[in-house]
Parts: structure tokens; sequence; C-alpha cells
């Protein structure tokens, strides 16, 4: 088993519920079933008010500016990051897990674009660019995304320092001394890997400047599947659940 599986089956054994096979024998009243679902409720709205707290904070946060031409290949050629904002004023990318000598991308990764890809005419409505970013060659990335049959735009960035400087990628010290300290702002990653998964969030505003406003990563990115948290709502939960790639079920 590869190490990427390996931290990524532990984070879905978090999720899941080892008492399931005993709790399915226990039966309720409807009376009690209200009450033990009004006592659930109680906490779902202590989260959630948590949780907008979180997405304050997040507004609240510093923009970083970005002043790299960090340069992409793309169908329509090479462009700059600036480029990838497609007329919008918000830009979202993933960064996959795939990298230039991959045979595959990881299949976690292209669970999540699936989710992605199916609320992206959402995501361009809200004025808001999304771009699946990877080392790998364009070939590579457009032969994936016909495969996926996703609509997203797929770039190939050759140069390491926009990953690095993203957080995803470590230096070839780093790689060498399988060194993640720097991953997940300075949390690192179980199981250090070439590349890692994550989510960038950049602004541009009118004069064309463009700012880093938020990133995502490991665990942090389980709020944007949708899938993960529907399952969340079985009574056995993930179940051990781990994605493949979805022409392969």
């Amino acid at each position: 088993m590869s190490i990427k599986r390996q931290k990524l089956n532990t984070i879905h054994q978090a999720c899941n519920d080892p008492q399931f096979a005993e709790k399915k024998q226990r039966a309720s009243s409807r009376e009690e079933w209200i009450q033990a679902r009004q006592q659930v409720l109680q906490q779902e709205k202590e989260l959630s008010r948590a949780y907008d707290e979180v997405v304050q904070a997040r507004r609240d946060m510093p923009w970083l500016p970005i002043n790299k031409e960090y340069r992409f290949e793309t169908d329509t050629g090479a462009v700059t990051l600036s480029d990838l904002f497609n007329g919008k004023h918000n830009l979202i990318i993933q960064h996959l897990m795939f990298g230039p000598d991959d045979a595959e991308c990881c299949s976690i990764c292209s669970y999540f674009a699936d989710g992605y890809n199916g609320q992206l005419p959402h995501i361009l409505a809200n004025d808001t660019s999304f771009v699946a970013v990877s080392p790998a060659s364009l070939e590579k990335l457009n032969t994936l995304k016909t495969r996926k049959q996703w609509g997203f735009q797929m770039a190939s960035v050759k140069a390491p320092d926009f990953n690095q400087d993203m957080g995803v990628e470590g230096t070839q010290e780093q790689k060498a001394n399988k060194d993640s300290s720097f991953y997940n702002f300075g949390s690192g990653w179980g199981f250090p890997c070439g590349l890692y998964p994550g989510l960038s969030v950049f602004y541009k505003d009118e004069s064309g400047a463009v700012y880093l406003t938020y990133q995502a990563q490991s665990r942090g990115l389980d709020v944007t599947n949708a899938a993960n948290h529907l399952f969340d709502m079985l009574p056995q939960g993930r179940n051990g659940f781990f994605a493949k790639h979805k022409e392969s079920y």
C-alpha cells in the first residue's frame, strides 16, 4: 500500500463508527428517536454557529500579494496566473497530485475533482474561475480530463516554484530528506510524498493586482467534499470508503 493511501485511510477511519454493528440492533420509540434527534440538532446548531465564525475569520485574513509571474501551459498556450482568472475576480486552483512521471492521478484528488466538476456551473456563475493544476504534461492532463469528462480548465506548471510557493511540493532537499514539515502551514504530513493536495484561492482587483486570500490543505479539504458529508449522515458513517477512479467502480 502506498504511503499516500495509508495516510488517507487513516483520515477516513477517523470518520467511521466501529460500534455500528452493535448499534444497528438497538430500537427505540418514535418519541425517543425525536428526543435523540433534537439533542443532535442542538450540536449541529452549535457547529453551524462555530463554522460561521470560522468563515468570517477566513474573510478577515490579510491578502498576500502575488508578485511572481508564474507560467502555465494550457489549451490556449502559455499563460500567467492572472490569465487563469478568465475574466473573473476570483480564482480557485486545485493542486492535483499528478506528477510528470506518474502514470495516474491520485484517486482521492480525482474524487474531489469529480465533486467540483458537478458544481462548476454554480462556481463560474459566482464570479469565480476554477482550474486544476499539476506538473504533469498538458497531454496527460487533457487525457485525464477527457476520461473523467471534467469541464474545468487544466493547466500544467513545469517550474516547481509555484507548487513550492503554494506549499504543496517540497524542495529537492526536503524530498530527499522526506521532510513534509512545511505542508499544511507547518503541521506536516505523516507520510511524505512528492506532491500534496490542496486548494488555493486568489483574488484579482480592478487594477489587475493578484492576491492569495486563502488555502486549504490536508483535512481542511474535507469541507469541500459533499459526498463525504452525505456519508457522514449514514448509520455506518464512511464505512472505510476509499475513493477509486469513478470509471473503475
